[in-house]
């Protein structure tokens, strides 16, 4: 069902400073002044914006003039595109994108602040698209997208992750990016966390997944932080590739999940001498620290007995 305007009733509350998500949409207000003042000054900037932009007149803009946003929301935006394809072709594009104008040098006029899906399609169907263009930051740009995303639901945690972080990586602060996404506190980093520990490749890999939510994304993350490089790489290359992105998350985290708990847990650090000599052995190596400068000598005494040490202990084990 198409939308009235650029945001339905309950981007509205959202912008107006609105909690109450439960409640029953109603008509956006009548007059800006008609709805109490956001807190954010981010969020009443950009709703100067959307107020501003609702009185503008659609344009029609060749998409070979748009290139690629700053900030990516979702990892392929052709991705199961079809069905909108052919909603645009036997309708039209009932809903507007909304443009800003982009980077000098980039060799394109505009970049999408939101509206990716609906730029590829008629990139497909080879018409111009709708669009609004507006003058925004890019504090008030991921305001757009993550309202945008509020209210379309077409993002999955992995790729609501994966934009976060690319916010925090850009020095955009966690208390912006929790306003002006909704984001409960401690949610940010929580997010990020994941995206920094799973190996890029297996993100890839894996998609979307659109349904798996933070505990199952959270539980990988745990297990690919303890196995080796080798095992992630061989779990991508045995996926089947009829796999739909749900499927392969799954086999991934129960075939991973299989192989760490095969795995030899990796050693622990010994404490010796009543504490004041540390080792922490791997597989192929010890680390020795000792705990007082005093007994530095020790480190040298163990160098010069390493030989020694070494064939007493080969003689004892043949």
């Amino acid at each position: 069902m198409a939308r009235k305007g650029i945001f339905s009733a309950s981007l509205e509350r959202t912008l107006s400073g609105g909690e109450d998500k439960h409640e029953a949409p109603s008509p956006a207000p009548s007059s800006p002044a008609a709805a109490p003042k956001s807190g954010s000054p981010t969020v009443r900037r950009f709703r100067e914006t959307y107020d501003d932009l609702r009185n503008q007149t659609i344009q029609e803009i060749d998409v070979d003039l748009i290139g690629q946003s700053k900030y990516q929301d979702r990892f392929d935006v052709s991705a199961e595109i079809d069905t909108l394809v052919e909603s645009i072709r036997e309708s039209g594009q009932q809903v507007p994108v909304l443009l800003r104008a982009a980077a000098s040098g980039s060799g394109f006029e505009y970049e999408p602040v939101y509206g990716r899906r609906r730029i590829a399609a008629c990139r497909i169907l080879g018409i111009p698209v709708k669009a609004y263009i507006g003058e925004l930051d890019d504090n008030a740009l991921v305001v757009a997208q993550g309202l945008e995303n509020a209210e379309r639901l077409e993002n999955s945690y992995i790729e609501k992750s994966a934009f976060i972080t690319q916010l925090l990586d850009s020095g955009m602060k966690t208390g912006m990016i929790e306003r002006a996404l909704n984001i409960p506190k401690g949610e940010v980093s929580r997010m990020a966390k994941v995206i920094r520990e799973i190996p890029s490749e297996l993100i890839d890999a894996i998609g979307p997944a659109h349904g798996i939510g933070r505990r199952p994304w959270g539980e990988l993350a745990k297990i690919t932080a303890d196995v080796e490089i080798c095992q992630v790489k061989r779990a991508v290359e045995a996926l089947p590739e009829e796999l739909d992105s749900p499927g392969r998350f799954n086999t991934v985290l129960q075939g991973l999940k299989r192989g760490s708990e095969l795995a030899p847990s990796k050693p622990k650090k010994l404490s010796v001498a009543k504490g004041q000599v540390e080792l922490s052995p791997s597989t192929r190596g010890i680390s020795i620290k000792v705990k007082d400068k005093s007994d530095a000598a020790f480190i040298k005494w163990l160098q010069h007995e390493a030989e020694k040490l070494y064939w007493q202990w080969k003689s004892g084990n043949e």
